[in-house]
């Protein structure tokens, strides 16, 4: 029964990869964010969030909601400095902002996260993804 649930749950890991990679593939056609219900699926391209989320990690973000942020929620967000959305996890709030750090950073994140650069909450995560990856890349 382990063995069914394991391969049950890389396959489906292997399947939210595969939609991914295409989701990820139109949006850089389109030049747009590509959501599906308020969601977007993202693929973790740095270590900054380790162990957490592992580099080739799969996570789900739900756009909106900045209000309902509570620390050590992982969120997403535009940096000027980056082309692509950063997840990191919020460890403080105030009226000025959200202050982020990965988890695999020593130092906060600046500047802090404002509405206006906001863009969502990971919902889901895993690192599934990660070890098929490592697999493939031997």
């Amino acid at each position: 029964m382990k063995k069914i649930i394991g391969n049950i749950a890389i396959a489906l890991a292997f399947a939210f990869l595969i939609y991914s990679i295409v989701m990820f593939m139109i949006s850089r056609k389109n030049n747009t964010e590509l959501y599906i219900f308020g969601y977007k699926p993202y693929i973790i391209t740095t270590g900054s969030m380790e162990p957490t989320l592992k580099i080739y990690s799969f996570a789900i973000v739900k756009r909106g909601n900045y209000e309902n942020i509570k620390e050590s929620d992982i969120i997403t967000f535009t940096h000027p400095g980056f082309t692509q959305n950063i997840c990191h996890r919020a460890i403080a709030i105030d009226e000025n902002g959200i202050t982020t750090k990965g988890d695999n950073n020593s130092v906060a994140d600046l500047p802090k996260v404002t509405e206006a650069n906001y863009v969502g909450k990971v919902v889901f995560k895993t690192n599934v993804t990660s070890y098929i990856a490592n697999m493939i890349k031997r």
